[in-house]
């Protein structure tokens, strides 16, 4: 069909160069969908491609990153724990060496009492030691020995998370604490003298013992006392440093030992 401009010149132009841009506008329409289509196949032949690969590629490295990345965590977990449990351990031995000279401070020095420890103690003869030292070492050990037993140097009983684990850990330890005190002192009292001339012969004065002078029962009477309190201090000290560390309230926890208790 004739163009009918064609009798017009400049008209039958401007047509033609229409007819040549419309034409090449769908030249590279075409060559744009071509294009586009090929980049389509590509794209799903790469992902045709990496899901057969990542089965066999990708997932054992992302399993190894995986388990790289848990047993770093887990390392740092076990540092935390590591660290605070040699803290807290150090401040129990730390306490535990100080509580016999505060009981000589608080007790002796007033006048109030003298305990048969310290007594036998600072008598004469081949000390390496003060006896401060050497009763320190025994309520150390016997804590020390309790606490690990009770478990009580875990990340469980010192991250503070849960009251009701940390105090009965804490009470495990006391109870273990204070059987291990009675028998260590028992024990050691076998060493101790065990009439009047044998605390002469150390050089402990006579009067050292009051009017009723030194006997066997009275020796076993000293030796209960002794044993009770460093069950209490050690309790009161060491127990409060434990709750103090962990970061626990002792309003809450005093709540909670109420509760269990039923008042």
């Amino acid at each position: 069909m004739a163009c009918k401009c064609a009798w017009r010149p400049g008209i039958a132009a401007s047509c033609g160069v229409q007819v040549l841009v419309h034409s090449s506008r769908s030249s590279r329409t075409y060559g744009q969908r071509g294009a586009a289509c090929t980049t389509a196949s590509l794209c799903q032949s790469a992902l045709g491609i990496m899901s057969l690969l990542c089965p066999r590629v990708l997932k054992p490295h992302l399993a190894r990153r995986w388990r790289r990345g848990a047993a770093q965590q887990r390392g740092n977990v076990q540092a935390r724990a590591a660290r605070m449990s040699f803290e807290c351990v150090a401040g129990d031995l730390a306490i535990s060496m100080m509580i016999p000279t505060f009981e000589a401070f608080l007790l002796s020095g007033s006048g109030i009492y003298t305990p048969l420890w310290l007594i036998f103690g600072s008598a004469t003869g081949p000390n390496f030691a003060s006896p401060e030292v050497k009763h320190g070492v025994v309520l150390a050990a016997c804590w020390l020995s309790s606490a690990s037993y009770a478990r009580a140097y875990e990340g469980e009983a010192l991250d503070g998370e849960d009251p009701s684990e940390l105090l009965w850990r804490l009470f495990t330890t006391n109870f273990l604490n204070a059987w291990l005190i009675f028998f260590a002192v028992s024990f050691l009292g076998l060493f101790e003298p065990f009439s009047e001339a044998d605390c002469l012969h150390l050089g402990i004065p006579a009067d050292t013992w009051g009017s009723a002078g030194f006997s066997l029962d009275a020796k076993v009477i000293r030796q209960v006392v002794d044993v009770n309190i460093d069950i209490l201090v050690e309790a009161l000290l060491l127990n409060t440093w434990h709750v103090y560390y962990a970061g626990s309230d002792f309003y809450k926890l005093w709540s909670l030992l109420m509760r269990r208790f039923g008042m």
